[in-house]
C-alpha cells in the first residue's frame, strides 16, 4: 500500500506525500512505524530544503559584490550545478 502511492513521483510529488502520511494509533506495527519514520524524514527534508533557500537568498547578495566572478557559468558548469539536486 505504502509503495502504491510513492511509486512513479517525482522527487517533489514524493517528499509532499510522505509528509502528509497519517501514522495511525501508535508505533505498534511495522508500516506504522515505517510511514511514521518517513514522514518525518520528508518533514526534515521541507525544513532543510527551506533553510538552504533562505541561506542562499542571504548569502547571493555578498557574493555578487565580494567575487561576482564565481556566479559566472565556466565550462560545463553553471552557476547551479553545485547545489546538490533537490
Amino acid at each position: 500500500m505504502l509503495r502504491e502511492q510513492a511509486a512513479g513521483l517525482n522527487r517533489a510529488a514524493l517528499i509532499r506525500t510522505l509528509a502528509r502520511l497519517r501514522p495511525g494509533d501508535g508505533l505498534s506495527t511495522p508500516l506504522a512505524a515505517t510511514r511514521a519514520s518517513l514522514r518525518r524524514l520528508a518533514r526534515r527534508h521541507q525544513a532543510m530544503d527551506e533553510e538552504i533557500t533562505e541561506l542562499d537568498a542571504g548569502i547571493g547578495p555578498l557574493v555578487r559584490r565580494a567575487a561576482p566572478a564565481l556566479l559566472e557559468p565556466s565550462g560545463a558548469e553553471s552557476r547551479g550545478s553545485l547545489r546538490a539536486n533537490r
